[in-house]
């Protein structure tokens, strides 16, 4: 299953885009015995002071009510490394060129097989 969502945080004035791919074969319980699964994500958010657009591939653990980002220094990175646009000023249409033009990067079969692997790569009981 793939989402496809639109932030926007008014008090701050942050905006990102996100594709998730949730990984059907993941699916196991987590510690406190909630079935979760994991997902693929892939981010790109307007980083309004360096003025640029900022795309980065990351994991999740997706349950019932909750999703947890998987962020470890620890952790092997994503075999897409994060790409950055330079731009002179935010645009709702510049945004989802960068977006798009990601996954585009990412739609490579070798690519997207490597990132699924590597999203599945992670233990739901941490």
């Amino acid at each position: 299953m793939t989402t496809h969502t639109i932030r926007s945080d008014r008090r701050t004035g942050d905006r990102s885009i996100t594709t998730r791919f949730l990984l059907d074969d993941t699916a196991q319980p987590d510690r406190d015995g909630d079935e979760v699964r994991f997902a693929l994500e892939l981010t790109t958010h307007h980083d309004k002071d360096r003025k640029r657009y900022v795309s980065r591939a990351s994991r999740s653990i997706v349950g019932p009510v909750f999703t947890r980002h998987i962020f470890g220094f620890r952790d092997p990175q994503p075999p897409l490394p994060a790409q950055a646009v330079t731009v002179a000023r935010y645009s709702a249409r510049g945004l989802d060129d960068a977006h798009t033009a990601f996954e585009s990067t990412a739609a490579d079969t070798a690519t997207f097989e490597a990132l699924l692997a590597w999203a599945a790569d992670q233990r739901a009981d941490d």
